[in-house]
Order: C-alpha cells, then structure tokens, then sequence
C-alpha cells in the first residue's frame, strides 16, 4: 500500500512497499502469528515516512488491523536475528530434550564419575581372622612283644605258651599286632607295629638263667585271647644277679625321636609272700612288689611307681618315659628280699610313640 497522509480518527500503520520477508524478533515466533494491534491516527495532513523510505502521501483511510503472516523461511529457523542464517543439524541446536538420538561420540561412554561423597565406591569391611591352624598330632605308632614264656612242668604243651593272634588286641596301650617272642633267648626279632606294618627295629632277649628248664614260667591262667594270653606267659630270670635283657634296636624314624616304654610283670606267687623286681633302662630303675599269693585270672593293669624311681610300689606295670635315639636296653633284676624268692618277671613290653600319647 502506497504510504499517504493519515486522516483523523481510527487509523492503521500499513507496511511500505511491497511485501516482503517478515523480520521475527530473535528467538520468537509469537509476533509473527499474533495480529498487531491498531494503531492511533496520526494528525490528518502530516505525511508519514514509511518503513520503506517512500515519500510522503496523503494518509489512508483507517480500517481493520492487518494480521501478519509469518513466512515458511521465519518459522523453520531455530532463531531470527533479522537475516536468515542456514543452519546444521549439530551447530546451535537448542538443548536435547530427549528426543533426539544422542551424537555416536557419546554412545557406549562411561557417565562422569559423581564428585558426591554418598556416591564413591563403599570401602569393603575387614575380612574376620581365619582360624589358627593347630598343629597335626603325630600319628601314634605302638610296637608290643608279647614274651610267650611258658611253664615247663605244667603239662604238655606248657601253660602259658599259646601264641597270640595278629588281631587279639591288649596292653594298657590297646593294640593289635604282638611279636611273640617265644622261649628265653631269641636273636634279631623283626618288629612289626600295631598296624601291621613292618619297621627296621630288631629285638633280641635272653634270661641269664640258674636252670634252663625254669628260666620262663606261666601264671597258669586259663587261656583267653587278649590281655591274659599276653600276661600267662613270662621271662623268669630267678636268682639275684641272673638278669634278664631285652634289647631293641633299629627305631625307625619318628618313633626314634621320643616315646615311652611300658613293661608289664606278673608273676605266679603260690603262698603269702612279698617279692621285689627291679627294672631299669638308662639312668632310671623302678623297684616295684607283688605279693602274693597270685591271683588265678589275670588282674587288671595297675601302674606301680611311675613317679618315683627307686621306690617300691605294687603294681603290674611300670612306664619310662620320655625316650629317644634308636634303642634301648631293659634289663630286669631280681632282688633281695626276706622271701628268699628272688625274681623279675617280664611279661611284656609296648614301645609307644609320641612319648605321652
């Protein structure tokens, strides 16, 4: 519309020229939908320069606002400044609201750690203590000779002279597996241990006897398997300074580096008397007495001196302890007593490893 001067009243501004692209103020689209509002008249017969530098005419006559209609350029850019700017699909696009797919930069990339304190990894806690590990016990190793013995004049074959079986088990150390050691001397006897088993240690024995035919005896026991079959027979070496010994040699590794000896004595006492044995190993002799008269089944194992060397004590058996090196030599000794019965019967004999067990 050609610009003129406006007449009084009621008027509109109209746009110079012809139409062209509409300017949108920055970052809006509202202007360019919204009609703009009519304006006042302006003082009739003042020309009035329009946008487009025209010259002055005669104003129009005021009528209805016009509505302006933004272009199809305007409403496709993100934002007008006045001239309209292509664009790239990465460069000032408005922030991501989720809908658009994310650069592949960022695919598969870690999220930034949280400088929040709540959010740093949990310190583990400290692990409990493990259990102390004990010590392995040693495993026990027992070797038993069982002195068959034997009473010449009891009949034939002699009281006391039944050998035990691999499986009869006796000993105040309960065990299987004896080596019999039968008559009163014997020579290199291989020792096998409680679990069968073979070991390097030897036994040899002799009674230093007064008579052969009385150097072993019998508690005449009637013959049972067990611990009376090992306690009827016995070396009898009877007279003072007629010993009996009994050496073994050959301790095989550990049992060599500490165990105990048992020596078990029983002997067949007819009448009311009192006898006194001697045993010794080493450094260490035990006096021990029986009295009699001998019970006729075989008793049950009772220690005799075990703390005092040198002090005689009733008793069937004795124990030196706390043994070591690969042999040792027992020697039993008859001793004086007011009887006139001397003797030092061995019945039997455990070799038990670890000293204590």
């Amino acid at each position: 519309m050609s610009g003129g001067t406006a007449i009084g009243g009621t008027s509109q501004v109209a746009t110079g020229g012809t139409a062209g692209s509409m300017v949108v103020d920055a970052g809006s689209v509202v202007d360019a939908v919204v009609g703009d509002a009519g304006g006042t008249g302006g003082a009739g017969g003042i020309p009035a320069a329009d946008a487009a530098g025209d010259g002055p005419e005669n104003g129009d006559t005021g009528g209805t606002a016009a509505t302006d209609v933004p272009t199809t350029t305007d409403l496709a850019s993100p934002q007008d400044v006045g001239v309209d700017v292509p664009f790239s699909a990465d460069t000032n696009l408005p922030p991501d609201l989720g809908l658009v797919a994310p650069d592949a930069a960022e695919t598969g990339a870690p999220d930034a750690r949280s400088a929040d304190a709540s959010d740093s990894p949990g310190t583990g806690g400290i692990g409990g203590g493990g259990d102390v590990g004990a010590d392995s016990a040693p495993a026990p190793v027992i070797i038993s000779i069982d002195f068959v013995g034997g009473c010449p004049q009891s009949g034939s074959p002699p009281s006391g002279t039944v050998v035990m079986g691999i499986n009869e088990s006796a000993g105040v150390k309960p065990a299987t597996h004896w080596n019999s050691a039968p008559g009163s001397a014997g020579t290199n006897l291989p020792l096998m241990s409680a679990g069968g088993n073979p070991t390097t240690a030897l036994a040899s024995w002799n009674v230093n006897a007064i008579d052969v035919a009385t150097d072993t005896w019998s508690n005449l026991f009637a013959d049972v398997a067990g611990d009376t079959r090992m306690m009827n027979g016995y070396l009898d070496p009877r007279a003072f300074n007629y010993n009996a010994t009994i050496s073994v040699t050959g301790l095989p590794n550990p049992v060599s580096s500490g165990y105990d000896v048992y020596v078990y004595f029983y002997s067949n006492i007819p009448g009311v008397e009192t006898r006194l044995y001697q045993y010794n190993i080493g450094t260490t002799t035990y006096s021990v007495t029986q009295t009699g008269p001998s019970a006729s089944a075989c008793p049950a194992y009772r220690l005799a001196s075990d703390g005092d060397a040198g002090t005689a004590g009733e008793g069937n058996y004795v124990v030196f302890r706390n043994l070591n090196g690969d042999h040792f030599t027992l020697t039993a000794l008859p001793a004086q007593n007011s009887s006139g019965q001397q003797r030092a019967p061995v019945n039997g004999i455990q070799i038990v490893y670890p000293s204590g067990y």
